[in-house]
């Protein structure tokens, strides 16, 4: 239900823009002088557009997925590796140990 309520957000959205695109009639210009925007309207815009637009999610973690897939298994298949995987893990994670034991919170 939660993925319908957004999908038809994003169908409004996207007629919204459509609509306002629609009825624009000034020419395409850059107008050098206009404050630009605020980084926080850049990146609500940013998320909307994310929020909205599922497929462009759905899209990356395929991609991801894929990509974590072939690592996974170049990575399992080298018994080197992995043991230099554990080895770096082991020695980046051990100065951290102290450092949270002795933490007062």
């Amino acid at each position: 239900m939660a993925l319908q309520a957004v999908k038809y957000v994003g169908v409004a959205y996207l007629l919204y823009m459509a609509l306002a695109t629609w009825r624009d009639r000034g020419a395409l210009t850059v107008d050098e002088d206009a404050v630009p925007r605020s980084a926080r309207k850049v990146i609500t815009s940013g998320v909307l557009i994310n929020i909205l637009n599922p497929k462009l999610t759905i899209s990356f973690f395929a991609v991801y997925g894929v990509l974590a897939a072939a690592a996974r298994q170049h990575v399992i298949s080298r018994p080197r590796f992995v043991t230099g995987m554990r080895r770096f893990f082991a020695f980046t994670s051990s100065p951290s140990a102290p450092r949270l034991a002795a933490e007062s919170r």
